[in-house]
């Protein structure tokens, strides 16, 4: 039996019964909770189809987003409905023989 906190790494051939294994285990020890972490989505929505509901699937990149890229997501993106005015000027850039003047059209 895995104890509580112990990672196990599985590698082997395709076909060779690494998720029919998974799953079976997972079944036996129901008062267990496991996390599947896969490369791709693709493998971790199919995870999420066949394994009992104690086991989470989840791939590398989603748990190292919850973690940290979550702090970086808007790191970039515009927000035009919080900004004032005076902050869009900043953004503008002053090149040599041009003013810093936007004509605005609107477009219905």
């Amino acid at each position: 039996k895995i104890e509580r906190g112990q990672i196990v790494k599985i590698m082997a051939f395709a076909g060779t019964g690494k998720t029919s294994t998974l799953v079976k285990y997972a079944e036996k020890f129901a008062d267990l909770n496991f996390l599947y972490v896969t490369f791709n989505k693709a493998v971790a929505d199919r995870g999420k189809r066949v394994f009992p509901r104690n086991v989470t699937c989840r791939t590398f990149h989603s748990l190292a987003f919850e973690s940290v890229g979550k702090l970086y997501k808007d790191k970039g993106k515009l927000n035009f409905s919080k900004m004032s005015v005076l902050s869009l000027c900043g953004l503008l850039q002053n090149r040599k023989g041009q003013s810093l003047f936007v004509r605005g059209k609107t477009v219905s």
